[in-house]
């Protein structure tokens, strides 16, 4: 049976134009990341993928006009590979679907799809204007319904916030009503963002695979948070229902530019 190959990406925070944004110097600092992103697609496409998945913050708290511009990018440097969207907490989601002229019946945020027998289901884990992120009851009822049938090759899962990570105001909770559809499911991973820097967690059996980010890098070292240029993505591949991941990145010496005490993050957050 033919291997399915994908590639997980996070975190793009594309926008137009920086010039209004008071993260400007940041991402002006860390590079571009609308050049990282499209030199990452293209380098993509030659890989005759899938299927690509962008797990959340497509854009910087934009507008219309920048999802349309990130749909654009992606289907010029993408022409023949399927990608697949999920939001984040600085994406909007009415401007996300007025971006991508979604119609009324192609709305919802939260859906299964399926590839060559894979289940790719998409959950929103996003609440606009929060930082933090939460499934809803609507949205798990949903999703037990949707894993009652196992997939011929097996499910992935994606959302924008990890349920796992050692900054724990930066990931989020879930119910034990979603932990029981999940761990008695065909899903063979999650796959999430939100942290600026990849990561390997299992919940139980099930691994959660943090991409990094294809705009800028977060270390933590000690009681110290760092903004880096560091960029990377994920490479996947599903064999006979085993999950490989090789964690790829753009900027192999990333460097910090911008530090400052991890407790104030915390205390920021709570």
């Amino acid at each position: 049976m033919k291997k399915i190959r994908f590639a997980h990406l996070s975190d793009t925070h594309i926008c137009k134009d920086y010039s209004g944004n008071q993260m400007k110097d940041l991402f002006e600092k860390a590079g571009s990341p609308g050049a990282n992103l499209e030199k990452c697609l293209k380098e993509l496409e030659r890989k005759q993928l899938d299927f690509v998945l962008i797990s959340g913050d497509l854009v910087h708290e934009g507008t219309s006009e920048d999802y349309r511009y990130l749909n654009e990018m992606v289907c010029s440097c993408m022409p023949t590979t399927h990608v697949i969207y999920v939001l984040g907490n600085h994406d909007r989601k009415q401007a996300f679907r007025a971006g991508l002229q979604m119609e009324p019946a192609e709305s919802s945020l939260y859906y299964a799809k399926e590839i060559n027998g894979l289940r790719i289901i998409v959950l929103d884990s996003a609440v606009e204007g929060k930082e933090s992120g939460y499934i809803s009851e609507e949205q798990t009822e949903w999703l037990e319904g949707v894993l009652k049938e196992k997939a011929p090759r097996g499910s992935i899962i994606t959302f924008h916030h990890p349920v796992e990570w050692e900054v724990k105001e930066l990931g989020m909770q879930i119910t034990n009503r979603l932990w029981d559809a999940l761990k008695n499911s065909d899903v063979l991973g999650i796959f999430c963002g939100h942290t600026h820097a990849n990561s390997l967690n299992y919940l139980e059996h099930i691994p959660q695979i943090t991409a990094d980010s294809m705009a800028f890098g977060l270390g933590i070292e000690g009681a110290m948070l760092s903004f880096t240029d560091k960029t990377g993505y994920c490479l996947c591949e599903i064999n006979d229902g085993r999950l490989q991941v090789h964690y790829e990145t753009s900027t192999p010496k990333p460097a910090a530019y911008v530090t400052f005490e991890l407790a104030a993050l915390q205390k920021a957050l709570q």
